[in-house]
């Protein structure tokens, strides 16, 4: 989720930031890696070396990965592992690991004529 709100945020912010913004049909990944990072922050995790972190009472409540962000003039993605320590006494030492990714594009509806 927190992935999810940060493209999509970053995506809104680059559109809006634009003084051409009406006439904007195409974004830029790279320009908005910045902004989807300063999202992630935001929306709760903690910047780490290799990803990103939920933290709880000064404990890791799960982490972000081999964080990976791409797309093309139309949508944006970011990806990523989500890893999390089982909660039960007996799975302490078992980490949960699978693969996430949550995307923003932009949609153009034109009126027909």
């Amino acid at each position: 989720l927190a992935m999810e709100r940060s493209v999509n945020s970053a995506v809104e912010e680059y559109i809006s930031s634009y003084e051409v913004k009406d006439v904007i049909g195409r974004i830029d990944p790279e320009a908005m890696t910045d902004m989807i990072k300063n999202n992630l922050i935001e929306n709760g995790l903690s910047s780490e070396k290799d990803g990103y972190a939920l933290l709880k009472d000064g404990h890791v409540a799960y982490s972000i990965k081999d964080v990976s962000i791409s797309g093309t003039s139309e949508a944006v993605a970011i990806s990523g592992t989500f890893e999390m320590n089982m909660p039960w006494g007996m799975a302490q030492g078992i980490v949960w690991r699978t693969p996430i990714s949550a995307s923003s594009r932009l949609i153009f509806i034109s009126k027909a004529q």
